[in-house]
């Protein structure tokens, strides 16, 4: 459920990425790519602050930890450079349609 949240959470701020960034593209030369990262790392600081409650969860019910575990890291390693893609992806979209991320 939090990784659903995550996807949902950047596929919503993607759309309007470059509509909020309007005022920093048209002071600055920046590449287009920072402001998409920035949508990215928001939307993870927020997932990891969500993924604290899963700790005490194991704890709690003695739920086992196995070595397939560690496969949640490339996981979220692709879902991360996917996101960017996509990203920019919307970004551009949502900068054309502006009623797409209401």
């Amino acid at each position: 459920m939090l990784v659903w949240n995550l996807i949902a959470l950047i596929i919503s701020d993607g759309t309007n990425t470059f509509i909020e960034a309007e005022n920093f593209l048209k002071q600055m030369k920046l590449p287009y790519s920072v402001f998409v990262m920035r949508i990215v790392c928001r939307s993870l600081i927020i997932f990891l602050h969500n993924i604290i409650v899963i700790v005490p969860l194991y704890f709690f019910f003695h739920i086992e930890v196995t070595p397939a575990i560690l496969m949640i890291f490339p996981g979220m390693l692709l879902l991360i450079l996917n996101a960017f893609f996509f990203g920019i992806i919307l970004a551009i979209i949502g900068a054309r349609y502006r009623d797409l991320g209401s």
